[in-house]
């Protein structure tokens, strides 16, 4: 016999007929629908509470100053401090939770080893580290403590300004006192490439196949040099500097374009100024002198700097003598080297840093006379405008930090209101917003700073005010992210479920408590502690989503009532 449920519509005036099977599915299917909905719901809930979250407090006892971010082997490798024994900043690595963020290795027992100048070569992570008081040495990594072995030792504290071509590792080391010179690895076997002496070497760019660095052979001779990575390929390729014993000092070097950029001082009469090479010695020319001022017999310096390329032009900040330090571009041609703005009128100029490119626009930060420091962008020569006047009238927000994340563009600045915290912007001032207010008191600030994206978060160093934090490692998920179970999890089992009269809880964390909700989103039992087990015999068969509060945080999990 079938049974038939008859439903009224009084809006359309008719009469519908359904069996007790296909009401029951109506049924089943606005339940699912409701739960799913709840589901979402709360999950939205959570992710919206936990955007900003301390990944770990490293150091219990003060700062640990997360820093020197780099990615490798699906982690995020690091430099800080426990303040274990001394001030000892080591090698830490993070896969983004508190129990996968761990210390690779000590390698200095007492002080720092301060681990930095991170690259990946050969598929391992290369750095250097200061073994002792007096000298650093070359390290390899696996991200194992027994893989964190020493390749080659140095003299002194240096930087190894490491450099990949065809498959070689490029750096610079001290072999003797005093004595440094160019070297490469395969990772087996290290050749020395430039000449023995008084060698000193600093950033290097790869152009044309070949390698572009700062070296001399004659002690405080330091010009411009080039390596395909044999010995006799080695040389020098101008001497920018004729005759003068202190040489070029040639460095910053930036490749765009095919070519590499990079500052130097000329001879008498042109001071530190933008030069061009193709990796030639014909082609290794002054592009233009920015600053040809004389002043009591010494050149003046338009010190080009913060290189960037952006519609396939080089971006740089100079300072001219007549306008002041404001931004440059040029398309490798000295017709084509140019002010973009005098944004700052007159001699003080706008002091442009931070230059980042996003979204067809160049962004950075600047000083105006009647905005204070504020973020700008720049679309095309002689077109610059302000972003938001953050902070209000002439004060400044002193922005920093410009990273993509998820589409936006994340930065680190002042309001006054909130202090010195994390915004992001699509690129308009209605747009333009306060992410999180970490340190919530009042203008207290938390100073983000090494924004670097891993993964689908964003890591940053930063301080929340709270006593006994300091500045530690936080990270932050853009809501709008898919969740998957994996992030609502954080590795919390709760057993058994389906449940029949009590269930518990498997962490490594400390419950604070437990919010019990039906699918309809009413609140129907709470436990305000950790229990070993958690009875709920007086809830009716059926879904529910317990909230679960702990030390690290908050998530939702499903239990299933029998």
């Amino acid at each position: 016999m079938r049974h038939f449920l008859v439903v009224k519509s009084t809006q359309l005036g008719s009469t519908c007929f359904y069996t007790h099977s296909y009401f029951y599915t109506i049924t089943l299917n606005l339940f699912i629908m409701k739960k799913n909905l709840l589901y979402a719901f709360l999950i939205a809930t959570y992710v919206m509470q936990a955007q900003v979250s301390l990944v770990k407090n490293i150091s219990i006892n003060g700062d640990s100053n997360p820093q020197h971010f780099v990615e490798y082997n699906n982690a995020l490798y690091f430099q800080a401090s426990n303040n274990a024994s001394g001030n000892n900043f080591e090698l830490w690595r993070t896969n983004g939770t508190t129990a996968g963020t761990i210390l690779v290795k000590e390698l200095r027992a007492s002080g720092s080893s301060s681990p930095r100048g991170f690259k990946v070569f050969n598929n391992l992570l290369y750095f250097i580290a200061d073994g002792s008081a007096i000298s650093s040495s070359l390290y390899s990594t696996d991200g194992t403590d027994p893989g964190t072995v020493i390749f080659q030792t140095t003299v002194y504290n240096a930087e190894p300004y490491f450099n990949v071509l065809n498959n070689e590792l490029y750096y610079s080391r001290f072999y003797a006192a005093g004595q440094r010179a160019l070297f490469k690895y395969d990772g087996t076997t290290e050749t020395q490439l430039s000449p023995s002496g008084a060698s000193r070497y600093s950033i290097s760019y790869e152009s044309n196949n070949r390698i572009i660095f700062q070296s001399n052979t004659v002690a405080g001779d330091y010009e411009i040099w080039s390596s395909d990575g044999t010995s006799s390929g080695t040389t020098e390729l101008a001497d920018i500097s004729y005759g003068d014993s202190g040489g070029s000092d040639a460095k910053d070097f930036f490749e765009a374009n095919g070519n590499v950029y990079f500052t130097a001082y000329g001879d008498a009469g042109i001071g530190r100024e933008l030069y061009i090479t193709d990796g030639t010695s014909p082609g290794t020319v002054l592009l233009k002198n920015i600053n040809p001022t004389i002043a009591f017999t010494n050149a003046a310096n338009s010190n080009p700097n913060n290189f960037t390329v952006f519609n396939n032009m080089l971006y740089f900040t100079a300072n001219d003598a007549i306008n002041g330090d404001e931004l440059w571009m040029t398309d490798g041609t000295t017709a084509g080297t140019q002010m973009v703005l005098d944004l700052y009128p007159g001699a003080t100029g706008s002091i442009p840093s931070d230059l980042y490119v996003y979204n067809n626009a160049l962004y950075f930060a600047a000083s105006h006379p009647t905005l204070g420091r504020e973020v700008f962008k720049c679309s095309a020569l002689n077109s610059i405008t302000n972003l938001k006047n953050v902070a209000n009238g002439s004060n400044s927000s002193d922005p920093s930090d410009f990273t993509e994340y998820n589409g936006k563009l994340y930065f680190v600045a002042d309001n006054l209101t909130n202090g010195r915290e994390l915004w992001n912007t699509t690129g308009f001032s209605s747009t333009t917003n306060l992410v999180a207010d970490i340190n919530s008191s009042g203008t207290g600030s938390s100073n983000p700073s090494n924004l670097t994206v891993f993964g689908s978060n964003l890591f940053f160093s930063a301080d929340d005010g709270v006593t006994g934090t300091g500045i530690e490692l936080y990270k932050y998920r853009d809501p709008t992210l898919s969740v998957t179970l994996s992030d609502i999890d954080d590795n919390l089992l709760i057993f058994p479920n389906p449940i029949s009269d009590d269930f518990s809880i498997q962490t490594n964390n400390i419950i604070k408590s437990i919010a019990i909700y039906n699918i309809q989103g009413k609140l129907v039992k709470s436990f305000s502690n950790q229990l070993d087990r958690y009875n709920i015999s007086d809830l009716n068969t059926g879904l529910y989503f317990a909230k679960i509060k702990s030390n690290k945080g908050e998530l939702v999990k499903k239990l299933i009532k029998e």
